[in-house]
């Protein structure tokens, strides 16, 4: 400002401005201090003793102070003690630096101890969890090989009881295959005994059998005789079915054979007495208790020449007589007792029934094997469905009615289990 205004006024300016900016610069020092800084005490002092050299020369010039050698040279005074004091100042901070050093070396030494105990103990329960890892893995393959061998057993236990089973299985095969072909033999011979459809139609040009045994072998079993004038009709349902039927069956036949052919007992309810006793006799039932015993629907049937008519007598154990004559129905019920089985005190002896027929009448005999065939629902065919069947289709011929019969049994049945012999026979006078 010397140059463009006179020297007393910018030596002022000049002086406030070194007051002003001295002021500033202790007062940041001085915060600086209070803040925490050690070091800044150092440059307090310094900067202080050196600006208050600095605010002693404009005051000279100001003519505040008075001008004296130890004023005049009070700004290289300060600055000697600014230097010592800056130098402790810079002592002070290389100092506290060290410190600083020595504690971050400790912390850190601290700290790498710390995370060599945290390593070690970690290694150390590390240890501790793979040593009790491999004990249980140990353990779980001491296990795991003790199961195998078991398991090993019971592989050479299982291979043993599949070759016990094959061999069982096909001592089974040879024991059913050998039962098989005996059972169809045994029905061969079964078949055998009875009269055969032709001889029968020999006598009764008209007529049809209905033979159907729940298994190879029947419990139930149709006899044909022809003795003089007159023809012999029975159905018979013997105990039991397969092969305990069966030979019951062979016994019965052969009996009725004896009875009518041999001892020429022609009164149909003495042949069922005489049967009777028959069966009592040779299965031993008043000394074995055995019970045994079977149903008969017996007919004979004369022709008399002179009336041009038949003369039909029955007897019935148990069940009955079925008659169409003049599209009418008749069922002609037996007695109310069974051959053979242990003999009940007080039972009717067998009696007769006598009828009548002419040419077209219709005679049907059964077991009751087809009145009982259920249908999937256990519900059985019955007597009233039978009856409605003959009385609807008995002016067909009798070949046609069997096949019509074996059409409503299956329809009735479907694909339920047949649960016994079915046995009809039917003849057109």
């Amino acid at each position: 400002m010397g140059l463009v205004a006179p020297y007393n006024i910018g030596i002022k300016i000049g002086a406030i401005s070194v007051i002003v900016g001295s002021l500033f610069i202790f007062a940041a020092g001085v915060t600086i201090w209070i803040m925490g800084n050690k070091t800044a005490r150092f440059y307090v002092i310094a900067w202080g003793i050196y600006l208050a050299a600095l605010v002693i020369v404009p005051s000279i010039a100001l003519g505040i102070i008075p001008n004296s050698a130890f004023f005049r040279y009070s700004t290289e005074i300060s600055a000697t003690i600014q230097m010592v004091m800056l130098s402790f100042a810079l002592t002070q901070q290389i100092n506290t630096i060290r410190k600083d050093r020595q504690k971050a070396k400790s912390l850190a030494l601290k700290a790498a101890q710390e995370n060599e105990r945290i390593i070690k103990e970690q290694n150390e329960m590390l240890e501790k969890k793979v040593r009790a890892r491999t004990q249980a893995l140990q353990q779980k393959q001491e296990e795991v090989t003790v199961q195998n061998e078991e398991l090993h057993q019971q592989q050479e236990e299982i291979i043993a009881q599949r070759d016990f089973i094959e061999q069982k299985n096909k001592e089974l095969v040879m024991l059913n295959d050998h039962l098989n072909t005996s059972i169809q033999y045994a029905s061969q011979i079964q078949k055998a005994i009875l009269t055969s459809e032709e001889e029968i139609t020999s006598y009764l040009k008209d007529c049809f059998v209905l033979y159907e045994p729940r298994d190879v072998v029947s419990g139930d079993f149709y006899w044909f005789s022809a003795v003089n004038n007159s023809v012999f009709l029975a159905a018979v349902d013997c105990t039991g079915h397969g092969v305990p039927g069966a030979f019951m069956s062979m016994i019965g036949n052969t009996l009725l054979n004896e009875i009518v052919n041999e001892k020429k007992i022609y009164d149909p309810a003495d042949i069922l007495s005489t049967l009777h006793e028959g069966i009592k006799k040779g299965l031993k039932q008043g000394e074995t208790g055995n019970t045994d015993g079977m149903d008969v629907c017996l007919c004979k049937i004369e022709f008399d020449e002179r009336q041009l008519q038949y003369i039909l007598t029955f007897a019935g154990a148990k069940r009955p007589l079925y008659i169409i004559s003049n599209q009418q129905m008749t069922a002609l019920k037996g007695n109310r007792r069974s051959i053979g089985g242990i003999e009940q005190i007080n039972k009717h002896p067998f009696e007769n029934q006598q009828v009548t027929l002419t040419a077209g009448d219709c005679v049907y005999l059964s077991s009751d094997g087809l009145t009982d065939s259920p249908n999937p629902q256990r519900q059985k065919l019955g007597v009233k469905r039978f009856i409605e069947f003959l009385q609807t289709h008995h002016h067909l011929p009798m070949l046609q009615q069997k096949r019509l019969l074996q059409e409503e049994i299956a329809a009735h049945r479907r694909n339920a289990i047949k649960r016994d012999d079915i046995l009809v026979l039917g003849v057109r006078l």
